[in-house]
């Protein structure tokens, strides 16, 4: 299901079918929107409209095309729809010096007001932002964007710009102008940030998708711009519609309960996620945050029952998946009797099995492991993680220290002897020289993949 994070559901083009444009979304599978005001009286119809619409919450607040009417009475009117029911931002506000509206210190001032309002209400922004990245991004450093967050909808500036909203923890809308034939340079723009901080919208009634372009735009269009940004960053539709909804919800703080998930599908791929006992831990793990990885809850309550893990590996939905992944939040090797009997299962029924591992299996199991391993696992996926142990110890945090990036170095080393399809991975830390890392790599007789971080993202929602 899709999450539609920007739209303007009370506006006047939508008076005469608001309820079909509703059930077509619907149908498209968006199933929530938030509908944003950008005056106080087009927020009072936001607010309205989520009211009675229960797929439909609302923002409010004064956009910079609207910048003359703030007033002190213009502030304690948006202050009082931000205390009513199913409002969930500030927004939509920002900055805008593309049509020269009004001069730019007083956008700037009735943005700041704006951000003021949400630190104190504690709720995110839903920002607009053209042609005044540098100006937006310096008034968010002053007044305290880090502990408000939110979304830049409709973004179109540069990677560097990207790069400075997302370390202050604001996410990034991409709607229909991502299909735009000239729309180059958001297209790497948004291929280079990647799919852990894009949210999915329609702007509707505005910036219909290039295949829907000169008509009004709805949010059952959501799915077309989904389908581009899934191709764009080589991630399946399934997997962003799931990303980008978990995104949103947590863009706006909206309270969700995520069952911890043994096997789930994440690249047309299933994955079996079998502990959560690990003898590393590392400062990038998600352990540290709310356990969900690509919108999947990984942080198990307890270890998962062999029984239900073969079920749900070999249902009939799960049939057209070739590959089972041995992954998840822990180092899965802890549990290696299970998974022989789980990677036999599956090889018998025609599928490659794949081990994610630390290379730690010594060191749990003893020199043995590969005799193991070898007759059940098809390919090897180790986290190499640092081109030297003190580099290791000091991201990993190994329980072992004296032993664990050696333990590492002659697992992959034992599974080159062996002739093993065998690969390791590092993650683009500041703190990894890859250069370094990749000529380990190299002496070791393998490729190096490298990774963006996934952001660890707190546990606590607040609405």
């Amino acid at each position: 299901m899709f999450f539609d994070s920007h739209a303007h559901l009370h506006d006047v083009k939508f008076e005469r079918d608001l309820e079909r444009v509703l059930d077509r979304a619907k149908v498209a599978g968006v199933d929530r929107m938030i509908t944003l005001g950008d005056s106080v009286a087009a927020s009072r119809k936001a607010v309205a409209l989520a009211r009675r619409a229960p797929e439909v919450l609302a923002a409010v607040g004064v956009h910079p095309h609207a910048a003359s009417e703030w007033t002190d009475e213009t502030a304690g009117q948006i202050e009082e729809l931000l205390e009513t029911p199913r409002v969930v931002a500030v927004g939509e506000i920002g900055l805008d010096y593309y049509h020269h509206h009004f001069g730019h210190e007083k956008q700037r001032n009735v943005f700041r007001n704006q951000l003021a309002l949400a630190r104190k209400h504690r709720l995110p922004v839903a920002m607009h932002c053209r042609e005044s990245y540098a100006d937006l991004i310096e008034d968010l450093r002053n007044n305290h964007g880090e502990e408000i967050g939110g979304v830049c909808h409709c973004f179109s500036g540069t990677t560097e710009d990207a790069k400075a909203l997302t370390a202050m923890g604001f996410f990034l809308g991409v709607g229909g102008t991502i299909t735009y034939p000239k729309a180059d340079a958001l297209r790497e723009t948004i291929a280079d940030i990647g799919a852990q901080w894009i949210l999915l919208e329609t702007d509707s009634p505005y910036l219909a998708p290039q295949s829907r372009r000169g008509r009004r735009n709805e949010p059952a269009n959501v799915p077309i711009t989904a389908r581009v940004v899934a191709e764009l960053l080589r991630e399946t539709y399934r997997d962003i519609a799931r990303i980008t909804t978990y995104n949103t919800e947590r863009a706006f703080r909206l309270s969700r309960e995520h069952a911890p998930e043994c096997v789930y599908v994440i690249a047309n791929q299933i994955h079996v996620n079998i502990t959560n006992a690990c003898t590393n831990n590392c400062d990038f793990c998600i352990r540290h945050g709310d356990g969900i990885y690509k919108g999947h809850q990984v942080r198990l309550q307890s270890p998962p029952d062999l029984d239900d893990i073969l079920k749900q590996v070999l249902q009939a939905g799960y049939q057209p998946y070739r590959d089972v992944v041995f992954g998840g939040l822990g180092e899965s090797l802890f549990r290696v009797d299970e998974i022989i009997a789980i990677a036999d299962a599956a090889k018998k029924a025609g599928k490659r099995t794949i081990l994610q591992t630390n290379g730690h299996g010594a060191l749990i199991h003893g020199a043995g492991i590969w005799d193991r391993l070898a007759p059940v696992i098809d390919a090897y996926s180790v986290s190499l993680n640092a081109p030297d142990e003190k580099t290791y110890n000091s991201i990993c945090h190994p329980i072992d220290p004296e032993h664990a990036f050696g333990a590492t170095l002659e697992f992959v080393r034992e599974g080159v002897r062996r002739g093993a399809t065998i690969a390791v991975t590092a993650l683009d830390l500041p703190e990894v020289d890859i250069a370094a890392t990749r000529a380990l790599a190299a002496e070791l007789g393998v490729e190096l993949y490298v990774h963006s971080r996934v952001p660890v993202f707190e546990e606590e929602v607040v609405r």
